[in-house]
């Protein structure tokens, strides 16, 4: 049985999303792991936050708003209604994804790629499509060292297909946050 988090408990995915994007983060002098938010608004369509850091003054160095149908970020610092958009690295969306909806999920563990099979009669068989460390997915059945699983691609597409394993351990995106 799963149950989902509050939003609360899933910000810091949304966090590393932000430090993950190409916000102009030098323009401060400053490092993205450096950089917190301050959620001022989180509704059915978006996430908008405030980026602050440690400091005597305001700490204020922007703002950013995250649509959630589109999954895009955008600057909206100089001027809201001329938004910048921004690039990130899409797993930190799909962790807070699953963290709010309380899904069991596995994150593949490994320093060489994670090669799909194709299973048959005879056996599995090894494809050309592959998953790399970091990589989210969910795990449907397992037999033997084999375990199938689905992936969801940058683009939104989904890959199922068997794999090891041994190169997949189970995240805990409420605890472990």
């Amino acid at each position: 049985m799963s149950f989902a988090a509050s939003p609360e408990q899933c910000y810091s995915y949304f966090t590393e999303l932000v430090r993950s994007s190409s916000y102009p983060f030098n323009e401060w002098n400053v490092k993205p792991k450096e950089v917190n938010l301050m959620i001022d608004d989180d509704n059915d369509s978006i996430i908008r936050a405030k980026l602050v850091i440690d400091t005597n003054g305001t700490g204020t160095i922007g703002w950013v708003l995250f649509k959630k149908s589109k999954a895009e970020l955008f600057d909206i610092t100089v001027d809201p209604k001329k938004p910048i958009k921004l690039s990130y690295n899409n797993e930190y969306n799909k962790a807070q994804i699953y963290c709010l909806s309380g899904e069991v999920v596995y994150q593949v563990r490994s320093k060489k790629r994670v090669y799909f099979f194709d299973k048959s009669n005879s056996g599995m068989k090894k494809t050309k499509a592959f998953i790399v460390n970091g990589d989210y997915v969910q795990r449907l059945e397992t037999q033997g060292n084999y375990t199938k699983v689905i992936y969801q691609t940058k683009s939104g597409g989904k890959v199922t297909g068997w794999v090891e394993l041994a190169s997949l351990s189970q995240i805990d995106f409420k605890n472990n946050w």
